[in-house]
Parts: C-alpha cells; sequence; structure tokens
C-alpha cells in the first residue's frame, strides 16, 4: 500500500486518540511505523479492510475506481458549456457491473442529464430514473443530487453507492490479525510496544463497513499490544477486546 495513505490514516487517528504517546514517528516495513516516543518505542502496523467482490468476481476497488472514473469525466464534458459551480453527488446502484468500454459513454450521459435539468441557485434537488426519463436517465445510477451555489466559486463532483453497509464479523477480523500475527516476532525485535490499526477508509465505496455486535464484544486471540478499528472519514475509532495468544 502506498506509505503516504499509510500515513495519513495514522496522522488522523493521532488526531482524535487522546492517548496517543508523543514522539517522532518514523516510516518503517516491519512495522509499518516507529513512534519513538519518550520511554519507548511503539511500533504500529497498518491494514486496510475493504467490502468483499461482487458475486461475478469484480472486487469493489476496481468498481470504485471506475465510478470514480465517471464521475471526474462527467464533471469535465459538464465544465466544457457550464462555468456555473454545483455540488454533484452521484449515487451508483450496488448490484450494477460497471464496465471500463462504458465509462465514457456513462459520463456524457450523466453530463447531459445534469445539463437538461433546471436548477434554482440555493435550492438542492434529486434526480431519480422514473418512467418518464427513462429513456436517458442512465440505469447505472440510483440518484443524483444536485446544488447550485448562490456565492459558490469552486464545483464538487462525488460519487457513492447505495444499500446497506456490510458487517464485519468477529471470525473476517481474526483472520485479518492472524495474518499480521506471521511477522509478529520482525516487529517485536524492532519494539517494545505493539499496535495494530485496522483501517476502513468509509469516504470510499469499499470501506464503508460497520462492525457486528459480536464482534464488537469478541476477545480476539493476538500477541499485540492493542489493537484498534479506525473508521477514517468519519473520525472514530473501537478499541478491540483482546486475548492473549499462547505464542505470548
Amino acid at each position: 500500500m502506498d506509505k503516504t495513505r499509510e500515513l495519513i490514516h495514522l496522522q488522523h487517528f493521532k488526531e482524535i486518540c487522546g492517548f496517543f504517546p508523543d514522539g517522532e514517528i518514523e516510516k518503517s516495513e516491519k512495522p509499518d511505523f516507529i513512534v519513538h516516543a519518550e520511554d519507548n518505542l511503539l511500533g504500529i502496523e497498518h491494514t486496510e479492510i475493504f467490502q468483499s467482490g461482487t458475486s461475478g468476481g469484480e472486487s469493489l476497488q476496481a468498481q470504485d475506481a471506475l465510478a470514480q472514473r465517471v464521475v471526474s469525466q462527467a464533471s469535465a464534458l459538464y465544465s466544457k458549456d457550464s462555468n456555473k459551480p454545483l455540488y454533484v453527488q452521484i449515487m451508483f446502484r450496488p448490484k450494477v457491473i460497471l464496465r471500463k468500454q462504458e465509462v465514457a459513454l456513462l459520463a456524457d450521459s450523466v453530463a447531459r442529464l445534469i445539463e437538461r435539468t433546471p436548477l434554482t441557485p440555493g435550492t438542492p434537488i434529486s434526480l431519480k430514473r422514473t418512467r418518464e426519463n427513462s429513456k436517458y436517465f442512465p440505469i447505472e445510477i440510483a440518484m443524483i443530487h444536485l446544488y447550485s451555489h448562490l456565492n459558490g466559486k469552486e464545483s464538487l463532483w462525488r460519487c457513492s453507492s447505495v444499500g446497506s453497509i456490510p458487517k464485519i464479523t468477529a471470525n473476517y477480523l481474526q483472520e485479518k490479525i492472524d495474518q499480521k500475527e506471521e511477522k509478529f516476532d520482525v516487529y517485536r525485535s524492532q519494539c517494545s510496544e505493539l499496535w495494530l490499526l485496522i483501517v476502513a477508509d468509509d469516504l470510499r465505496i469499499p470501506s464503508s463497513l460497520d462492525i457486528t455486535g459480536s464482534a464488537s464484544i469478541y476477545h480476539y486471540r493476538t500477541r499485540f499490544d492493542r489493537i484498534f478499528f479506525f473508521w477514517n472519514a468519519s473520525r472514530h475509532y473501537f478499541e478491540l477486546q483482546l486475548t492473549r495468544s499462547a505464542k505470548s
């Protein structure tokens, strides 16, 4: 994973974690970061988790990337003919599969749809597919939210998915922890204390996740000293309950 992205996650976590120690944060590899605290070296291993893919095998990361391309291209097409700043949120249907070869056509359809929509500055509007607009409203889109600024200067176009947010189970989290345990001895040789930071970067479609009730009270087997589940976009975290593994 991109080290810059990992560091951003860690810095955001530090901002809301009242007990995060002061000290220089060193980029490392095993573990990902070492915090040079006053009394010890704290190692922090980072891992990011995503929703599972679709039944057809398409990863949600790939689908998210295509959706982002559609929105980006639609924004560029719209701005060629209009300098009116807009907030645009495009909600894609979760069960519709996006294809690379369809991105340009879909982006054009979205741009043309927004162009033909009468807007009143300061008044939000939501567009849905109906019987009347079905000939030109893309089937891949569930809804488009539009807002024309009264005095705005910048546009913001973004996408999201619709539907329920998948729940993370205790078994899934334990598997992720076990994967990180494989290199624990290497981590421990570098640091006197070790944390594991599990990140769901929930601003993006594949990372919109929640924890089941049973997963929140489960005691996870591990040698890590502390493990945190961190929602990056909404800036909140949950500390997992731990049980020392036999190798401790």
